[in-house]
C-alpha cells in the first residue's frame, strides 16, 4: 500500500466479489493493429494509471486507467514474467474505451487511539461541486482485502473498480463519490488536467 502516517504489518491477502449493475453499452474498441502499438510502446508510457489520492487510514488510494493504459500495464506485467502478449490475447473489456476506476482501502489501523477502517460499497462519479444526481458504474467488482494481525485474526476492509464510459459523462472536472458500508461518503476529486491524463 501507499506510505502513510501508520506503519502496517499486516500482508494483504486477495478475496473476491463482483455485482453487475447494468449492462455494457455496445462502445467501439481499440483494433489489434492499435492494441499492438500499444503493447510495443507500453515501457515509454509515462502515466500507466491516473492516481488522485492515496491510500490512508480511514480513506482509500484512488487510481483511474484507459484502455491504452490497461493494456500497457499488462503487457509490462507479462514482460516481467517472461510471458509474451500479442493482440489477439487481449480482451474486449481491456480495449473497451471506458475508464476504470479503483478504490483501494487502506489496511485497519488504529490512529490516535481509534480504530479506523473505510470499506467501500459503492462508487459513483458527479460533477465537481455539483448536486447532480450521481452517474452510477456500467460495471462494479468489488474484492474483498484481508490482513493478518499479530494476535492471529484476521481484519477486512473491501474495495472497488468501477467501469464507466466517458462518452457519456459531463465535461470537466468531476468528483469521485466512495460509499463506504457505514453509509459515509468519501470525495475526491478527477481534475480537468489529470482527465487529460487517462488514456
Amino acid at each position: 500500500m501507499p506510505a502513510s502516517s501508520v506503519t502496517s504489518r499486516y500482508a494483504p491477502v486477495v478475496l473476491l466479489g463482483a455485482v453487475l449493475l447494468r449492462p455494457a453499452a455496445a462502445v467501439a474498441q481499440l483494433t489489434d493493429k492499435e492494441v499492438g502499438q500499444v503493447i510495443d510502446a507500453a515501457a515509454k508510457m509515462k502515466v500507466r494509471s491516473v492516481c488522485i489520492a492515496e491510500a490512508t487510514p480511514g480513506e482509500f488510494g484512488v487510481c483511474v486507467q484507459g484502455p491504452e493504459q490497461r493494456i500497457a500495464s499488462a503487457a509490462l506485467t507479462a514482460h516481467q514474467a517472461h510471458r509474451a502478449v500479442h493482440p489477439t490475447g487481449i480482451s474486449a473489456e481491456m480495449r473497451a474505451p471506458t475508464w476504470m476506476i479503483f478504490a483501494l482501502p487502506h489496511a485497519p489501523a488504529l490512529v490516535a487511539g481509534r480504530f479506523v477502517r473505510a470499506s467501500a460499497d459503492k462508487l459513483q462519479l458527479r460533477r465537481e461541486g455539483s448536486l447532480d444526481v450521481p452517474i452510477d458504474p456500467i460495471v462494479s467488482v468489488h474484492t474483498t482485502y484481508a490482513w493478518d494481525n499479530p494476535v492471529g485474526t484476521k481484519l477486512t476492509a473491501q474495495g472497488v473498480t468501477a467501469t464507466f464510459d466517458p462518452s457519456k459523462l459531463p465535461p470537466g472536472a468531476l468528483d469521485v463519490l466512495v460509499t463506504t458500508e457505514d453509509g459515509s461518503e468519501h470525495r475526491y476529486t478527477i481534475t480537468e488536467s489529470a482527465r487529460d491524463l487517462i488514456r
